[in-house]
């Protein structure tokens, strides 16, 4: 007679599902599935993750067993335990440590359809195989069919995860991370174990000390564990550290680098002997030094809180406006205006704008305007010597020759006639 491990019914097709005859594939199966697992966990989270898996994977190994024997087989005694039985607890090992390599690999992975039906169908195996050995152990009656359809069902969701993993949107490139990262259920998985150990120890007790044994090494590896916790957290503070203090580094670096920069600004700002100011882009003044104050306030006893327009005299607005919105286009400006009038006279600035930029886009700009009222009065002076005799203040030749050269082409443009009349004043 056929000595069945799990699922112990005839399928619909009149067939063991699963048996000793079996049991070369499933072997074959598992082979290929752990090495799939230690590959995936090599090449994203290194040997050391793997080692950490491996380590936490002996908690699930005790549970299981433990597990198994208590509450599924009622097994009171280590010397009741067969070949048979090794070999079904193996088996329920091995699929509870596919699940936990599954949710490990693939918690932060973004294909979520493949995941949880690769999941599901786990899980739907493990959790009925317990259900299923209950219920044969306990003499109740099980149908061959619904075992069968629940069997294929999740082989069918293991296979369709393959197909989901296509069809889901494929996940960014990540960097190979060298801690096996499953905080919470690394944390808790040793204390649980040692809590479910203790339960089957109080509960089930066994004529053997098979059960205490289990206990003390499950109590030895958690103190291993945390001890390897320890290598690993202190690595962190260590690493953590070393950044921490990289980064005060850079920080102070970067804080003197800027307050040399704010200095090296204030010195051109504030000491530059023009009139330097700040506009934004509504050409609304919002910083200046003290030349440009002294500047305003000697000329119009205004504060600098205006536009810039309000100073300037409304004849030369447009040429203004002008300006400031090349500027606002990004490219600097330089220009000659007069200021408002005071008191009958008019004060002459030549200004030069220059674009304020942060993140490539114009924020503002930079004014420095200059007093250039006495070289105007200078320059206006030489050409008055220059056109008009020095004597008589009359206008000389040349102012003739100019203005005469101006009026004919005027005349030419606008197709008047013009006449030239010469008097002779004193019959020279």
């Amino acid at each position: 007679m056929e000595i069945t491990l799990f699922l112990h019914s005839l399928s619909i097709y009149d067939q063991v599902i699963f048996s000793y005859k079996a049991l070369p594939f499933f072997i074959i199966q598992y082979i290929l599935l752990f090495s799939g697992f230690a590959i995936k966990f090599i090449k994203h989270y290194s040997i050391r993750g793997l080692a950490q898996f491996s380590f936490d994977s002996i908690f699930i190994v005790i549970m299981n067993i433990y597990f198994t024997l208590t509450f599924i087989l009622d097994i009171s005694s280590f010397r009741m335990l067969t070949t048979d039985t090794w070999v079904l607890i193996g088996y329920f090992i091995a699929q509870s440590l596919v699940i936990y390599a599954v949710i490990s690999l693939y918690r932060r992975e973004q294909y979520s359809s493949s995941r949880i039906s690769l999941i599901v169908g786990f899980t739907i195996i493990l959790v009925y195989g317990y259900i299923h050995l209950f219920q044969l152990r306990s003499g109740m009656e099980t149908s061959s069919e619904v075992s069968y359809l629940i069997h294929t069902a999740s082989i069918l969701l293991i296979g369709l995860s393959s197909i989901l993993y296509i069809l889901d949107k494929p996940m960014q490139h990540e960097t190979k991370t060298k801690y096996y990262r499953f905080d919470y259920v690394r944390f808790i998985l040793p204390y649980f174990s040692i809590i479910i150990t203790f339960s089957f120890i109080v509960i089930q007790p066994w004529d053997d000390k098979f059960m205490l044994i289990g206990l003390v090494l499950s109590l030895v590896l958690l103190f291993l564990r945390q001890l390897f916790m320890w290598k690993d957290n202190q690595v962190l503070i260590d690493t953590y550290e070393q950044l921490t203090t990289q980064l005060e580094g850079e920080v102070e670096e970067g804080v003197s680098a800027l307050s040399k920069s704010e200095q090296r600004y204030k010195s051109l700002f504030e000491d530059h002997p023009d009139a330097v100011f700040s506009l934004n882009m509504n050409g609304i003044f919002q910083q200046s030094n003290k030349a440009c104050e002294s500047l305003f306030t000697a000329y119009y006893c205004e504060v600098t809180s205006y536009s810039l327009q309000h100073f300037i005299d409304p004849q030369d607005h447009e040429l203004l406006k002008k300006s400031l919105q090349i500027t606002k286009e990004g490219r600097p400006q330089t220009l000659e205006i007069r200021t408002k009038e005071k008191e009958g006279y008019y004060y002459h600035l030549h200004i030069t704008f220059i674009p304020i930029f942060i993140n490539k886009e114009v924020v503002g700009m930079f004014g420095i305007a200059r007093d250039i009222t006495t070289l105007y009065e200078k320059q206006k002076q030489v050409e008055h010597m220059a056109f008009h005799d020095a004597l008589t203040g009359l206008p000389n030749r040349r102012k003739f020759e100019k203005d005469l050269k101006t009026i004919l082409n005027t005349a030419q443009n606008t197709t008047n006639d013009v006449a030239v009349m010469f008097l002779d004043l004193d019959r020279f």
